[in-house]
């Protein structure tokens, strides 16, 4: 609609099998040239405000032979329309990473990735709360950064959690975080990403081999594909 104009549209494809080309009202959009990975799709540039639009996916399967059993063709998987602002937390662009943890202290490290497409400068806070599976609030970080006009950058922070749960193959605790940008001018939310994680370390070796936690761990199991294209 003609609302949308001080929106990011962008179109996520979860899988689409594949050599995929992308266009909107007729020009070229993206392209995938991988049939099963994840790909996103800025729909802003080409976009007819209060409008009707067009978004035309060709699929290009018959390049080569690829695979040893046939695989099918075309959009095999879920397509989302995402909206937001026009500063945002950019999508999967959160990153957390067990630095250290123990019994009685784990270390994190959590990137986030945002985007400022306005034309000016956004003075802007990044909140970040992690809870454990009971609903208790485990951490909580606060940082600010100030956005460039169509600037993207990664921000990144440490969180300490205290007496945190470790995930592991015999107790799968999983921790929510949940990422608030807000204007520091205004005071308004302009975007929140909700998520799930565990807290665990990894080591392999030669002579230990998978260790989680610190305790080793014996590797089971198959790789198990996508259901066939028929």
């Amino acid at each position: 609609s003609e609302e949308d104009v001080d929106q990011s549209l962008l179109l996520k494809f979860e899988g689409v099998y594949m050599n995929a080309f992308v266009y909107i009202n007729g020009e070229f959009a993206a392209k995938n040239p991988f049939g099963y990975s994840t790909f996103y799709v800025s729909m802003d540039p080409f976009l007819r405000y209060g409008e009707e639009n067009e978004i035309w996916v060709q699929v290009r399967a018959g390049a080569m032979t690829n695979s040893r059993w046939y695989s099918g063709a075309g959009i095999y998987r879920d397509v989302y329309l995402y909206k937001a602002g026009l500063t945002y937390i950019v999508q999967d662009g959160i990153r957390i990473t067990t630095e250290d943890a123990d019994e009685e202290c784990a270390v994190l490290r959590i990137e986030t990735e945002v985007k400022n497409r306005c034309h000016g400068t956004k003075n802007l806070r990044l909140e970040t709360t992690l809870t454990d599976e009971k609903g208790n609030r485990a951490a909580q970080e606060e940082t600010t950064v100030i956005l460039f006009e169509q600037e993207t950058r990664k921000i990144s922070a440490r969180i300490t959690v205290e007496n945190p749960d470790l995930w592991s193959d015999k107790t799968p605790c999983l921790y929510t975080y949940e990422s608030r940008l807000i204007d520091s001018d205004s005071g308004r939310i302009l975007d929140t990403s909700i998520g799930k994680f565990g807290i665990r370390t990894l080591q392999l070796d030669a002579k230990r081999g998978l260790r989680i936690n610190g305790k080793c761990v014996k590797l089971r199991g198959a790789c198990i594909h996508h259901d066939s294209g028929l």
